[in-house]
């Protein structure tokens, strides 16, 4: 749950990692991956947005950050841990096993 903090800035459960990384069934709350609607610090320094100028003419700002990832994830759903290197790589990537290159990191 600390990493999930770490990654969007938000507390646990807000990020969808109120427990730990499996889905409890209880709501997005304790999904046991990233929710899809909560940034990570990643997708925001990539971000640019408008802002207008003295003269009013309006510019984008912002993003053109890149990113890296080290480290632990475990942000990304729920292995279980007789699974084998083909389930593994099957299930990654997809909709409740995010990769950090998913979520903003290079």
């Amino acid at each position: 749950p600390s990493r999930a903090s770490i990654l969007t800035g938000m507390y646990p459960h807000q990020a969808g990692i109120g427990h730990m990384v499996y889905d409890a069934g209880v709501g997005p709350e304790y999904q046991g991956y990233l929710r899809h609607d909560v940034p990570t610090i990643a997708e925001l320094l990539k971000q640019t947005y408008a802002t207008k100028n003295n003269d009013g003419t309006e510019e984008e700002v912002g993003g053109g950050y890149a990113t890296y990832m080290v480290g632990k994830w475990h942000a990304g759903g729920e292995y279980p841990p007789d699974a084998t290197h083909d389930w593994i790589q099957s299930t990654m990537g997809d909709e409740t096993h995010p990769t950090p290159t998913q979520r903003g990191f290079d």
